[in-house]
Order: structure tokens, then sequence, then C-alpha cells
């Protein structure tokens, strides 16, 4: 978060604006869906060696559309879908999955929604 943070800053945003840019991208530290064992962050195992970072282009990869396709089967979802940050508060991250449940999870992405949109509904 904080290296997130000073990007920003090193664009000229103030502290509050750089954090709350920072908080689109990153979580605040201890508020991860990582840190509670829900989430994970997949790529493709050559991932690393033609990028340095998480980017949005993974969604471009076969290894992304497997499990994209394939994710509620294990119970997982696609937590931050494209074109939905208005509705969970983060940017698309075709890499990051969240654990919810083989029902919900069906159900998620059967629906195309968000976890905010189902646990809406329920």
């Amino acid at each position: 978060f904080t290296r997130k943070t000073n990007f920003y800053k090193n664009k000229g945003f103030a502290q509050q604006a750089a954090e709350e840019q920072a908080s689109q991208w990153v979580a605040r530290p201890g508020c991860s869906e990582h840190n509670l064992a829900l989430a994970a962050d997949i790529v493709s195992k050559n991932w690393y060696s033609s990028h340095s970072d998480l980017t949005g282009e993974f969604a471009d990869t076969p290894e992304f559309q497997w499990l994209y396709a394939n994710c509620a089967q294990y119970g997982f979802i696609l937590r931050y879908p494209e074109g939905k940050a208005q509705v969970t508060g983060v940017e698309y991250e075709p890499w990051h999955y969240r654990y919810v449940g083989q029902t919900a999870a069906r159900e998620i992405m059967a629906q195309n929604t968000t976890l905010e949109e189902y646990l809406e509904h329920l």
C-alpha cells in the first residue's frame, strides 16, 4: 500500500489523494482478503518472466480464460470483475480469485455479478 501511495505522490497527488488512489488497487495493511486466507492472486507459471507486476494484460492469456471458465467448480470467483469498480471499490483484477464455496461461486459466476451484489440479494 505504501509503495502504491508513493507512486501517486510522485505523480503529484497529496497524501490523502494518493492513499485514495492507491486503495483502488491495493488493500490497506491488514484489510486484504489475502490476510484472511480467502483469496489468492493466480497467474501463469511464466507470468513474471515477461512482467514485473500484476497487470490487466493477464486477461489476454489462455490461463486467465481457463481460470475464468473453471474457477466456480472449485468454489472460487473472479473477485474484481471488469466494469464493477463502482460496486466493489477495487479496479479490475483478472488475477484475484476469492473462495466462496461451490454453490455461491456457481451462482455468482453464472450471473456475471460480484460478491457484493450476490450478498445484497440473500
